[in-house]
């Protein structure tokens, strides 16, 4: 399968409360966006990665990786749709598995892009998860409102795996309006989900960990100075 990834890392990083976007914060000689990039480039089945970012760090990023032909970087959009949406029309129309992935989870363990792969060729879509160990209540202000059975719950994380041709399907009804805009969620698996499509889930990792909150940082650089990055 040939395989084509979407890295959108257009985020502007204010809940990391950082000067810049948190994926190009420097991490234990890198920038954060670099962790998963370079998992990626190592994957026998990865074709070609489409990194989408903010368009002030247009040029810089791709100066950086001007030397990875199977690399392309473009600018983002509004919303995270169309962003990633910019980045799939980055791919070639030979590509038949695409993987997307946050910037923000710099860790990825090679056995969840294995699991995630494999599931994708026998199921229509695929997220990565995990269970949750918190007791999950629903709340209306401060009330809570019912607790939640989290055996039927999931946390997800990324990547998440997608057919070419389905994603193909997606932006086209998103273009044509099709899909209504209360429907636009925060990932491209809510987006099927709307349109009745199946989407499957595989194991994740805590090492998916995304990075948004300053102490997140601390646990990146406590875990790069452990085993140096994990990949």
């Amino acid at each position: 399968m040939k395989i084509g990834v979407i890295i959108p890392a257009g985020g502007s990083g204010q809940r990391a409360q950082t000067s810049q976007p948190k994926q190009f914060i420097p991490l234990a000689g890198k920038i954060l966006i670099d962790y998963s990039i370079e998992t990626f480039l190592k994957h026998p089945l990865v074709r070609n990665i489409s990194l989408v970012v903010p368009a002030e760090y247009l040029t810089s990023t791709t100066e950086r990786w001007k030397n990875y032909p199977q690399i392309k970087v473009c600018e983002g959009g509004k919303d995270r749709w169309q962003s990633v949406y910019k980045g799939f029309q980055n791919l070639p129309p030979y590509t038949e598995g695409v993987l997307i992935h946050d910037a923000a989870r710099p860790f990825i363990p090679a056995e969840v892009l294995d699991r995630c792969l494999e599931a994708l060729s026998r199921m229509e879509s695929v997220v990565t998860g995990l269970p949750l160990a918190d007791t999950i209540k629903e709340v209306q202000g401060t009330q809570v409102v019912q607790t939640l059975d989290r055996q039927k719950l999931i946390g997800v994380q990324t990547p998440q795996a997608f057919p070419y041709s389905i994603l193909t399907k997606l932006y086209e009804k998103l273009e044509m309006g099709q899909v209504p805009a209360n429907q636009l969620m925060t990932d491209e698996a809510g987006l099927l989900e709307s349109m009745s499509i199946q989407v499957g889930w595989v194991l994740g990792s805590p090492l998916l960990h995304k990075i948004t909150r300053p102490e997140d940082f601390l646990w990146a650089e406590a875990l790069c100075k452990l085993n140096g990055g994990v990949h």
